[in-house]
């Protein structure tokens, strides 16, 4: 399997697919180039590593460096909370597809939708589903990043099937760049 397969083979993206992204200054980048970036969590993010950093802590670095809201699923929001932060919103995974579908709907009291979203901690097949039915009804302009530790076809730009150690990195690169400034 190439780093740019679907985890699962039997899943068939489509005709559009999403770029992998092996530069974590790509999405450093993007993260700092957005107007209103947003992070959504759900639960297998709070899966301990093999290499110095949790998941959760590693997001906390990036959402306060780069002053980016965090949206978390219900069963995730308490390892947010243990460790001192408080998400924007606790939201069901499929309340999350709602709302980014809506374009009206904003996350801040800027009344802006955010144009920027990085997806981390869902299940495969969860994240498969939520981020197909974003790239066909959500508005046009937003771009989707799957940060997760496998590809995401459904996506903007995907990090590529890894190890769990090599992810960890990747993340932890990304909050150490989004720090600098």
């Amino acid at each position: 399997m190439t780093s740019d397969d679907p985890w699962q083979r039997y899943e068939v993206p489509g005709s559009t697919q999403s770029t992998v992204v092996t530069k974590t200054a790509v999405i450093t980048a993007l993260l700092k180039k957005a107007a209103h970036p947003l992070i959504v969590v759900a639960h297998h993010a709070d899966i301990p590593a093999n290499v110095t950093g949790n998941p959760v802590e590693i997001i906390i670095r990036i959402a306060d460096a780069g002053r980016i809201p965090v949206i978390v699923t219900p069963s995730t929001a308490p390892a947010f909370r243990k460790r001192g932060f408080t998400p924007t919103a606790t939201l069901s995974i499929m309340e999350i597809g709602a709302r980014l579908n809506d374009p009206d709907w904003s996350i801040g009291d800027d009344h802006q939708h955010p144009d920027l979203v990085l997806f981390l901690g869902f299940p495969y097949s969860m994240g498969w589903l939520l981020q197909s039915g974003l790239k066909s009804f959500a508005p046009k302009g937003i771009r989707f990043i799957s940060i997760d530790q496998r590809y995401q076809p459904h996506c903007t730009l995907s990090f590529p099937n890894q190890s769990r150690d090599e992810w960890i990195t990747h993340l932890n690169t990304i909050a150490d760049e989004v720090g600098y400034t």
